[in-house]
């Protein structure tokens, strides 16, 4: 995530996702926040990475 006001650019490590209790995140104070076209670019990037295949020929 580039540029994020006051935090700079970010990232996110999609290999140690975690669940949370909704009452945690809606008592938490929120950092920074993202424009919708960045809202959507992340939640493609999202979809890519959970639904990868590892196909027999793959290259990586």
């Amino acid at each position: 995530m580039p540029d994020v006001p006051t935090l700079g650019t970010c990232y996110s490590d999609l290999r140690s996702i975690t669940t949370l209790q909704r009452d945690i995140v809606d008592s938490a104070t929120r950092l920074a926040s993202m424009v919708p076209a960045a809202e959507r670019r992340l939640q493609a990037q999202l979809v890519a990475f959970l639904v990868r295949l590892d196909l027999p020929n793959e290259k990586r």
